[in-house]
């Protein structure tokens, strides 16, 4: 891995860089200006829209730290993390992201945000989806393997992002952990995302496309032309895709048997990159180990406990095996001939079905065994979960909350932030960094929010007078000063210097009576205040040391 920035955020703006940040603050106001004048007087007097004021990077950045926060700290509504409990009302925690921005704030940024120009339309909904997170999608990657130089270990697998909305690149995948949302194929080592590449349903796109338009094919065979020199299925065909997008190297791919043919592994090899997947007895296999695999799904099939059986196809260029474990496992490979062995640790399987009984007299009643088992098992098993391991970072901390304005923004939100998230936490637990490496996702991300927050907050903050006065000025430069109109007095209500002040919160008591500074419904109406908190307050000398009391020394 390359050296990494000083500073967190520097490494967040690597993937997320104020160059593009200033285009989405562009062309979100663009938008909403268009909106508000296309709507004129029709606009309810109410509408949050009319409340608008023009976005900024440092508000867009501060808007991205409280996404990031959200997902970290899971509520059931998106407004329980802007309520806040008096001393009468259950206890509820109180989220300093309030201190920042406004909820009205956060859900007129999140409904009217464009990261892509809003004004350009393409001829399908289907393109318009991908189009709208193209440029940022294309960044991430380039800065992904720029910064993370992959080992020879590759794994290529689907990944689900939870959509529930309307589009027609919506797919159901029952035994999916996300069943039903936007599918993504991704190319990943060890949980880190190096490539990927958005579905389409072959319906989706058969739908949109014009009578008198010929079906041309998508992906590698459209880029490289290859069409003449292959034969894959689209879904092969990604593989081939993701692989010759990685840097140049020498690099062993692992899939599932959803990707294994013998043609796949052939097109891979032509290009000097090795391939090893579990295969489907429609793959086009050795015709032997489909009957085979057909016996022991029966529990028909009398071969021991591991057992290895390995043949070639004709052109000598991908071999063919059969495993027997708990079940018997095909496998397609150009790397492995399957006399590799290794001294390896096996349980005795649990499984009571008919084909793991040769398992279970193998093992007898011992619990684990060491014992010479095929490397393109232990290779399979160690190398294939690079997918499923960054899905399991993404899912710990990820924004949870239903996306209801279109599939871009379950793209953008749900799985490009949380990409850069795990690649980012990947990075800095891995390289040598300037700061203490974060030892989990949410200590990462509460770092990274700080940090966010910490630089942007001063220009970007919405909500300016969220806290009552200045904590950090000295005491001794506070001054009582009669140059206020006349307001009322905030201590004769109970608040103090720093305190959280929402509408939530507004018939809050104190919280002790302190001197005799009991709580009233109204504060006393004075033209005096302080000078460095600009906060109004009376003459009694028990409101001034009231509010002051935090900073007292």
């Amino acid at each position: 891995m390359k050296d990494l920035p000083d500073h967190p955020v520097d490494l967040f703006q690597l993937f997320c860089p104020e160059s593009l940040v200033i285009k989405w603050a562009s062309w979100t106001n663009a938008w909403v200006e268009f909106l508000i004048e296309q709507a004129g007087d029709s606009l309810s007097p109410t509408a949050r829209l009319r409340r608008w004021k023009r976005t900024s990077v440092a508000e867009l950045y501060i808007w991205l730290s409280v996404l990031i926060y959200i997902g970290s700290h899971p509520q059931t509504r998106i407004e329980d993390y802007w309520v806040t409990s008096s001393i009468d009302d259950d206890l509820r925690p109180t989220y300093p992201i309030i201190q920042y921005m406004t909820y009205d704030r956060f859900h007129l940024l999140f409904r009217y945000i464009r990261i892509f120009p809003p004004f350009e339309s393409t001829s399908d909904s289907l393109n318009r989806m991908i189009s709208r997170v193209s440029e940022w999608s294309d960044h991430i990657q380039h800065i992904s393997t720029s910064l993370f130089e992959p080992g020879t270990a590759i794994s290529v697998d689907e990944c689900m992002i939870r959509f529930k909305g309307r589009s027609s690149a919506k797919v159901t995948i029952p035994r999916k952990p996300t069943p039903t949302g936007l599918k993504v194929w991704a190319a990943a080592q060890q949980g880190y995302f190096l490539r990927w590449r958005f579905h389409l349903p072959a319906a989706a796109v058969k739908a949109t496309r014009k009578p008198s338009q010929r079906r041309r094919p998508r992906g590698l065979l459209a880029t490289k032309k290859a069409a003449d020199e292959i034969s894959l299925a689209e879904t092969q065909a990604v593989v081939l895709d993701l692989v010759l997008q990685l840097p140049i190297a020498s690099y062993h791919v692992f899939f599932d048997n959803l990707f294994s043919t013998p043609d796949l592994l052939r097109a891979l090899r032509e290009r000097g990159v090795a391939a090893t997947g579990t295969a489907r007895v429609n793959s086009g296999i050795y015709k032997p180990f489909v009957k085979a695999k057909e016996q022991d799904n029966k529990g028909q099939l009398m071969w021991p406990y591991n057992k290895l059986e390995a043949v070639s196809t004709a052109d000598d260029l991908v071999n063919q095996i059969a495993f027997k474990d708990n079940s018997l496992v095909l496998f397609l490979t150009s790397y492995f001939t399957g006399d590799e062995v290794e001294d390896h640790k096996r349980k005795r399987p649990s499984s009571s079905h008919r084909r793991a009984r040769q398992a279970q007299l193998f093992f007898g009643d011992i619990k684990e065994l060491i014992i010479p088992t095929p490397s393109i098992v232990i290779s399979y098993n160690h190398q294939m979960n690079g997918v499923d391991r960054g899905d399991q970072l993404r899912a710990n901390c990820s924004y949870k909350h239903r996306i209801r304005r279109g599939p871009w923004q379950a793209l953008a939100w749900t799985f490009l932030l949380e990409t850069i998230l795990t690649n980012t936490y990947i990075l800095q637990r891995k390289s040598q960094s300037s700061w203490k490496p974060a030892d989990n996702q949410k200590t990462w991300r509460r770092q990274l929010c700080n940090d966010i927050i910490r630089v942007y907050r001063h220009d970007g903050a919405s909500r300016k007078n969220f806290t009552s006065g200045d904590r950090k000025t000295v005491y001794s430069q506070h001054k009582h000063v009669p140059d206020f109109k006349s307001r009322e007095c905030q201590p004769c209500k109970g608040i103090q210097i720093g305190q959280i002040h929402t509408r939530s919160s507004s018939k809050r008591p104190a919280l002790a009576q302190i001197d005799g500074n009991a709580p009233k419904k109204r504060g006393r109406r004075t033209e005096y205040g302080c000078s460095v908190c600009q906060v109004p307050i009376c003459t009694s000398q028990n409101c001034w040391y009231f509010y002051h009391q935090q900073i007292i020394t």
